[in-house]
């Protein structure tokens, strides 16, 4: 699941446990993870839709399509994981 960094004010590492950051590509990120690179046409269509933020095909983020096909983005995102109950 992806949370906003202020997560990190109330993480209990009993509950969860943290696999990432969906924003960085290093060890912990989206490489390792398996999230996959924004592409050409996630960039074409934000940018048809006025879009102006600084995207480039190969960065990775947690960006994603609504239901009405416009292309959305996410503010940073850290990826969890709920522990299994002992």
């Amino acid at each position: 699941m992806g949370v906003p960094i202020t997560f990190l004010d109330k993480y209990n590492p009993e509950q969860f446990e943290i696999i990432g950051c969906a924003d960085y590509t290093g060890k912990y990120g989206s490489d390792e993870i398996g999230i996959c690179r924004i592409g050409e046409e996630w960039i074409a269509k934000y940018r048809a839709q006025g879009g102006r933020g600084h995207y480039t095909a190969n960065m990775t983020s947690l960006v994603y399509y609504d239901t009405s096909g416009n292309a959305k983005n996410t503010f940073k995102r850290i990826l969890i994981k709920r522990r299994a109950s002992k």
